[in-house]
């Protein structure tokens, strides 16, 4: 596989899918560096205005220096539109503990800085100084305030200010959040906060409890296990996996390689390489080639090459052909297929751009906007709401072919729309649309390995 100092170049490059190829496996990984921020701003310069918001999208994924928080506060001051202003917030509210305390004055003085970014960033400096004890009785303060509130209509920074503070103290809490996280009644925020906090503190005793929860059928929890796994991005995370794989579920396997993917090492590429043969559902197989194509494998390319040949994979979970492509023209290698493949690669590209374009007419910009005014980017339900009475269509998961996805998506309500529905706990954040079902972005892919992956605004 290309290590991360032979893929920062390809950040620059003129073909947009090599491009955002070379950014997800930079931007998603266990370790983005040596890459900075100061990468993706050259990037910008050089690849011009249309790249600059899918690049830019990407900048809070990558270590802030200097020189990038000089360039990011210089953006500001000249106004930019609404898309960009957004993106080089979000990468403000995430700065590095140290460039804050250092830089914090100035950041101050920047008038384009929102109040709601000023006091979440003042937040986080002053709960540094909070004993643990109290910062742990905070959390649990802030899980039963949102426990029934859906995942897109709270502002999640209160816990991961908290979180964030926590992860410096793993003695004096790491007992507590194993506990919590075996109590298997614990199925609220709770448990999602605590997820989140040994990934901080990238935890190593908590890799089987967090491979446990990998098994819980969710939406939006297996998200936060995953993140937190490849934040310990550590050889045992993959180890562990490995042990687990053949007797979890096809959910499990999905997951599992996607987070194999994230984490960057050699012993990845190799992980993959082994599970591929023994694996027979096409979903997952797409997935393991799809993580293959993902780490920029050198050793597993004819090997995704047989599986597309061969027809065993599934479109809707990933387009190995565009793939395959697109590492091959990383890393010098040519499918005997490539020449008609190639010639169907603007029409796939083009579909993939519609899917987005489609998803930010849905949700995007008014999420955005929403957030710029210090709001979360849903608005929570109307109590009044009653669901119609055909909300539950009987479907399964499975159940709709490629050709509904369009007529699904037309189905998702807008965003000022109440939600339907009742939602017991965070293992449903979002009744209309299941990690299975086909991306109301429109892009024929499953919402899971799609608009759920990310957001990427």
């Amino acid at each position: 596989m290309l290590s991360p100092e032979q893929v920062i170049p390809f950040l620059g490059q003129p073909e947009a899918h090599v491009r955002e190829h070379a950014l997800r496996y930079l931007a998603a990984a266990h370790d983005p560096g040596p890459a900075t921020a100061d990468d993706v701003w050259r990037a910008i310069d050089r690849c011009g205005p249309d790249a600059r918001p899918r690049l830019m999208c990407h900048l809070e994924d990558f270590r802030q220096t200097d020189a990038a928080l000089d360039r990011l506060l210089a953006e500001l001051r000249v106004g930019p539109e609404e898309r960009e202003r957004y993106h080089l917030l979000k990468t403000l509210c995430g700065l590095d503990y140290d460039l804050l305390t250092r830089r914090g004055e100035q950041i101050r003085a920047t008038q384009q800085v929102v109040p709601h970014v000023r006091e979440h960033l003042a937040e986080r400096l002053r709960l540094v100084g909070e004993p643990p004890e109290s910062l742990w009785e905070l959390l649990l303060a802030r899980a039963s305030e949102v426990a029934d509130k859906d995942a897109m209509t709270f502002d999640m920074r209160p816990s991961e200010r908290l979180t964030e503070a926590l992860a410096r103290h793993p003695e004096a809490v790491a007992e507590r959040v194993l506990t919590l996280l075996r109590d298997d009644s614990v199925t609220d925020w709770r448990e999602t906060f605590c997820v989140e906090l040994v990934g901080r503190m990238r935890w190593r005793p908590a890799i089987d409890l967090l491979l446990d929860k990998l098994t819980i059928e969710a939406d939006i929890l297996p998200g936060y296990v995953m993140d937190a796994l490849v934040r310990i991005g550590a050889p045992e995370v993959l180890r562990a996996i490995e042990a687990r794989y053949a007797q979890e579920s096809n959910c499990f396997r999905m997951d599992a390689a996607g987070t194999v993917e994230r984490i960057k090492r050699p012993e990845s590429e190799e992980l993959l390489l082994r599970l591929l043969p023994g694996e027979d559902d096409p979903a997952v197989l797409t997935c393991l080639a799809g993580g293959l194509c993902g780490l920029c494998t050198t050793h597993g390319l004819e090997q995704v090459r047989q599986i597309i040949i061969s027809g065993r994979y599934d479109a809707q979970f990933d387009d190995l052909e565009v793939r395959l492509l697109t590492v091959g023209t990383m890393v010098g290698y040519e499918p005997p297929e490539a020449a008609t493949w190639r010639a169907a690669l603007p029409e796939r590209l083009a579909r993939a751009k519609e899917g987005e374009d489609a998803f930010e007419r849905l949700l995007g910009a008014e999420a955005r906007q929403r957030w710029l005014e210090g709001k979360p980017p849903w608005p929570e339900r109307d109590s009044d709401w009653e669901p119609a009475e055909d909300e539950d269509d009987g479907l399964e998961d499975d159940a709709l072919e490629d050709d509904d996805a369009e007529d699904y998506a037309a189905d998702v309500p807008a965003l000022d729309a109440p939600f339907v529905g009742e939602v017991e706990t965070i293992r449903r954040a979002t009744p209309k649309v299941g990690r299975n079902d086909p991306c109301p972005c429109g892009s024929g892919r499953k919402y899971k390995k799609c608009c759920l992956r990310a957001d990427e605004g």
